[in-house]
């Protein structure tokens, strides 16, 4: 486990990308994951930002004055579990901290 990670964001991070997964290919705005899972609009933004930015794309649209962020997982990272940001996270640290 990454140094000051809860389970509970864990869990998230799972949701979230199990229901990426579940995404049509053009992606799912922040407000639909929130609602979806039932988490605050300000958890998924900050699980997104923090912990998932190497595993999605996330697409910008700005049109008729309505701001939207799509997100979708990268081509090739379609499987990826919470283990594997867990371990992305772990060798980030060990690497920040040398």
């Amino acid at each position: 486990m990454v140094k000051g990670l809860q389970q509970q964001t864990v869990k998230n991070i799972e949701s979230i990308l199990n229901l990426l997964r579940e995404a049509p290919p053009v992606g799912i705005h922040l407000r639909g994951i929130s609602n979806a899972l039932g988490l605050n609009p300000f958890t998924v933004s900050r699980i997104v930002d923090y912990y998932l930015v190497p595993f999605i794309e996330i697409k910008e649209y700005n049109e008729f004055g309505v701001k939207a962020k799509l997100i979708r997982l990268k081509a090739g990272k379609e499987m990826t579990i919470a283990a594997d940001v867990l371990r992305y996270l772990a060798l980030k640290e060990r690497i920040k901290s040398t």
